[in-house]
């Protein structure tokens, strides 16, 4: 039922420049991109939907940071970013038929960020970082009832991404340190109408609200080293219409091994478990799933090894 060849070609050029005085340092610049993308249609059956796209897009960018003393920094930047459909989005075209979806149209988004790095002691760094996305014809799949089981894609007229994220480490000795994440979205519809109905004003869904993740590496002197981390994520939505949520989850990931090095070479086994307390959970959600099939379950625990070895 459908025979074609798909191309996707691409040219890209940037141009960037820095500038520093005395504590600040400033830079601007600017992307170039030309895409075509073509396909053609070796199934004669339904008729030849050969055809092609063309887009090219500048994508200009500019930022300033202040150096705050020896260890710490300010900055600010604004940036904007042009992403095309890729050819499995454009490919499978709610209309039955081959060629391309022509009503998909490339995404376009403004950037702002402002934020704070740095560190206290030679044992503690952090992040502080908060984000403002404006976005114009965001990506969104969906499904239909004629064709179970295909994604297919349309673009929502704008949307707003900003949120708050976070970044601790402390190291408290040679051999053993901490890392604490955490990161705030709150990503809205601004003007999105479908014939499935009005989301203007609704959370985009498969995005959690909160995600927090914990963990710490202990590496001994003799070669061994463990690591753990805790992964959390806040309930989230599977539907542009907000009437599925999915609850939230916590994961724990552990990981042993073991380095040392010979003469001119290396060897590293190591074992691990993901999922370690059996947490029942959604790997995956089908975003837009017809019928309500949204879900696709995360094994409740998986085991993993191997070992590396390395010749110098």
């Amino acid at each position: 039922t459908l025979n074609q060849e798909e191309r996707f070609r691409t040219l890209g050029a940037y141009a960037m420049q820095d500038l520093t005085v005395n504590a600040w340092r400033f830079h601007i610049g600017t992307r170039f991109d030309a895409v075509k993308l073509e396909a053609v249609d070796r199934f004669g059956a339904d008729g030849n939907q050969s055809g092609d796209l063309s887009f090219t897009r500048f994508s200009p960018m500019a930022g300033a940071s202040l150096m705050l003393g020896t260890a710490n920094s300010v900055y600010a930047q604004v940036s904007t970013s042009f992403e095309t459909p890729t050819l499995s989005e454009l490919s499978t075209n709610p209309t039955g038929q081959g060629g391309f979806n022509e009503n998909l149209d490339p995404q376009r988004a403004i950037n702002f960020e402002v934020g704070l790095k740095g560190g206290f002691t030679q044992k503690f760094r952090y992040e502080l970082a908060g984000f403002l996305i404006n976005l114009e014809n965001e990506l969104v799949p969906f499904e239909l009832e004629d064709f179970p089981g295909r994604t297919f894609f349309r673009n929502a007229g704008s949307s707003q991404r900003q949120g708050v994220e976070a970044q601790v480490q402390y190291m408290a000795n040679k051999d053993l340190s901490f890392i604490a994440t955490y990161t705030f979205s709150d990503f809205l519809y601004d003007s999105y109408l479908t014939p499935d109905g009005d989301f203007n004003g609704n959370h985009l869904p498969a995005i959690p609200q909160h995600m927090a993740l914990l963990g710490a590496n202990l590496n001994l002197s003799n070669g061994f080293y463990t690591k753990a981390w805790l992964r959390w994520n806040s309930s989230l939505f599977a539907d542009d219409a907000n009437e599925t949520e999915i609850d939230g989850f916590s994961v724990l990931n552990v990981r042993v091994g073991y380095e040392k090095a010979f003469n001119g070479w290396s060897i590293a086994p190591f074992f691990g478990v993901n999922n370690l307390l059996g947490t029942e959970y959604f790997d995956n959600i089908r975003i837009n799933a017809f019928g309500g099939r949204y879900y696709e379950p995360a094994p409740v625990e998986a085991f993993f090894g191997g070992i590396a070895i390395s010749i110098n």
